[in-house]
């Protein structure tokens, strides 16, 4: 349960969020999402929704979060770029323990994306997954997932 607006809790659950904004006047729609992990049927039907309903625009659109797949199972396909892989990413973005104190990185996955249509990648970092990372004074890692950061060129379209 999270606190939201005044103090009223209300559940998160896996979803999505979108917002329109304008960058230097270019439009850009970003989405964030954390599909469904459990219920295949249900992630599939995340991942259509979004890509249907929500990127059906036609400005850029910035499409990033946990999707809970692996790259060739994901099902997003052009236009659409993976910036990790674009941007020359390097190195996995899943997997430490709950607690976040495991010693070493447990990370050994890829899961976590962004994905960008109508704009160019100029470069892409995984971060949080260095043993620099962790926190002082516990040792405890930022998350269970390293973070996916995507520098990027906005065309002005209009």
């Amino acid at each position: 349960m999270a606190t939201g607006i005044e103090g009223i809790g209300f559940p998160i659950v896996r979803s999505w969020g979108a917002v329109d904004v304008r960058i230097d006047g270019v439009p850009v729609r970003f989405l964030n999402t954390h599909t469904e992990a459990y219920d295949p049927a249900v992630h599939d039907a995340q991942c259509r929704e979004l890509l249907d309903l929500q990127c059906a625009v036609e400005t850029p659109v910035i499409l990033m979060g946990d999707l809970h797949a692996r790259p060739e199972a994901v099902g997003v396909s052009e236009p659409w770029v993976d910036a990790w892989t674009q941007g020359r990413g390097t190195g996995f973005t899943c997997g430490q323990s709950a607690d976040l104190a495991n010693v070493h990185s447990a990370l050994a996955e890829r899961i976590d994306y962004v994905w960008v249509r109508g704009a160019r990648v100029l470069r892409c970092a995984v971060v949080g997954d260095r043993p620099a990372d962790r926190t002082d004074p516990h040792r405890l890692w930022p998350s269970d997932h390293a973070g996916v950061v995507a520098d990027l060129h906005l065309a002005d379209s209009r």
